[in-house]
């Protein structure tokens, strides 16, 4: 395997993403959900591989399910390190604090790129979404032909005391994030939520879904919620409910729950 390309996502724009780009890299390419390696495996890779990082970019970072991942990582000292970020034109330093949270861990990036891609948390229109996703082949075309080529970009260095993978899991269950609600009157206690969360941090207690403290930001359950029961109220943002929902096209939420170690 020439390739390998670790992936995290909550509506589908990072997958995509991923899916897209392995069409395009040279040689076979391999998708690895970092959900599953959050509690066990480690990311192994050998010298000759490219590995990149792929996922959408929460309050201004990563993931923290794919920084607990890349914690874990055991790889030859100069192999090709590349990570995108899909964010919501909000991207911000993101692809910088990851490459110094990887410089922690003894790696760096060679290479890195932000993606403008529809909107999740503050979901963007549908105009806005077309434009994006038509935008995002071009530049996938633009970053195979990069990677397949070697290329060595300057990735800043910028850190913050929140760039670890134990503040950013925390900020995730307090406020201003806070805790995710149910309206019970709207909600049919189908179980999708529980089904699909990657991070299996939903279960149903009779019959009412319940949150526990591995939650990842990803939104999969406000969006994909067939009745839109699953909300927050945000002290200084407002509440999520009544705002569109989304997901990207050609995902569905089989493709998010195979995200999780069960599958």
């Amino acid at each position: 395997m020439e390739n390998i390309i670790y992936y995290f996502t909550g509506t589908g724009n990072s997958l995509m993403v991923a899916r897209m780009l392995a069409q395009k890299l040279e040689g076979e390419t391999e998708l690895r959900p970092v959900a599953r390696e959050v509690d066990e495996a480690c990311i192994v890779a050998d010298a000759e591989q490219t590995v990149g990082f792929i996922f959408p970019v929460y309050g201004g970072q990563a993931p923290w399910p794919m920084m607990a991942a890349a914690e874990k990582m055991r790889i030859p000292k100069g192999v090709y390190l590349y990570a995108i970020g899909t964010c919501n034109e909000r991207g911000g330093t993101c692809t910088d604090l990851f490459n110094c949270f990887l410089k922690k861990q003894g790696y760096a990036l060679s290479y890195a790129r932000k993606l403008d891609m529809p909107g999740n948390c503050l979901p963007s229109n549908e105009a806005e979404n077309a434009q994006r996703l038509e935008l995002a082949k071009i530049w996938i075309d633009v970053i195979a032909k990069n990677i397949n080529a070697r290329f060595v970009g300057t990735v800043e260095d910028f850190d913050s005391p929140d760039n670890n993978t134990k503040a950013v899991r925390a900020k995730y269950t307090q406020q201003p994030f806070g805790p995710w609600r149910v309206n019970g009157e709207a909600c049919t206690s189908c179980g999708l939520c529980a089904r699909l969360c990657p991070m299996e941090n939903i279960a149903l207690r009779e019959g009412a879904p319940q949150f526990a403290d591995r939650c990842a930001y990803c939104f999969a359950c406000f969006h994909f919620c067939p009745q839109k029961a699953i909300y927050k109220d945000y002290p200084h943002f407002g509440s999520t409910d009544g705002r569109p929902r989304y997901h990207h096209p050609a995902v569905t939420w089989q493709d998010i729950a195979a995200q999780r170690k069960g599958r």
